[in-house]
């Protein structure tokens, strides 16, 4: 059996470069080695694209395309923080602003 990455569901916008020209999409999902976007364009299949995550540019290579979805594979699977900043959508710091726990009053 082969081995399949944890997928984790997902929903923030991102732009996908292919060449020169950036294309709004919609992450849908995301794993260490790849993600599904939601696009309103027609990629073709083993098209090299470079997506622009928080985690800086991330280049990867589409390896299906259908009904307004494209599985982009990731030229390098992302390492556990790299992963965790796009699976949140976090800025580069992994900060996404102050989160109350509720056990503050336990000092």
């Amino acid at each position: 059996m082969k081995y399949r990455a944890q997928r984790y569901p997902t929903r923030y916008p991102l732009k996908l470069m292919v060449g020169a020209v950036a294309y709004n999409t919609l992450v849908t999902s995301v794993s260490a080695s790849g993600m599904c976007l939601q696009i309103d364009q027609d990629l073709a299949i083993n098209q090299d694209v470079k997506l622009n995550c928080t985690t800086g540019a991330v280049a990867g290579k589409v390896m299906w395309a259908r009904d307004g979805k494209v599985g982009v594979m990731f030229n390098r699977p992302l390492g556990r923080m790299e992963l965790e900043r796009v699976r949140y959508g976090l800025a580069s710091s992994g900060h996404a602003g102050r989160t109350k726990i509720g056990f503050s009053e336990l000092r």
